[in-house]
């Protein structure tokens, strides 16, 4: 699924990780934003693709990491309806 917003973030990425309703972990990645500068709200947008839910429900949280201790910051949390159906594959990452 697509996902677009703003947000002002570190080093221009705005994290995320997609769960179900039974807190199994569907996919977790970072966006980029347009731009680098954390002083003001940047559009950013890009595709999510998750492994098959458990439920069909979940929680998609986006949030910027610490610069300090790479620690979750300034989390927001949607519930939002999964796709049950044929699953999708999830990116890979290095």
């Amino acid at each position: 699924f697509q996902v677009k917003g703003t947000a002002r973030v570190f080093e221009g990425r705005v994290f995320f990780e997609l769960s179900d309703a039974l807190s199994f972990v569907l996919a977790q990645g970072s966006l980029p934003t347009q731009g680098e500068n954390m002083r003001k709200l940047l559009p950013f947008e890009g595709s999510i693709l998750y492994s098959t839910p458990n439920a069909p429900t979940g929680t998609l949280t986006l949030f910027d990491r610490s610069p300090k201790d790479d620690s979750m910051m300034d989390a927001v949390s949607v519930q939002i309806i999964l796709n049950t159906g044929s699953p999708t594959t999830p990116p890979q990452h290095e």
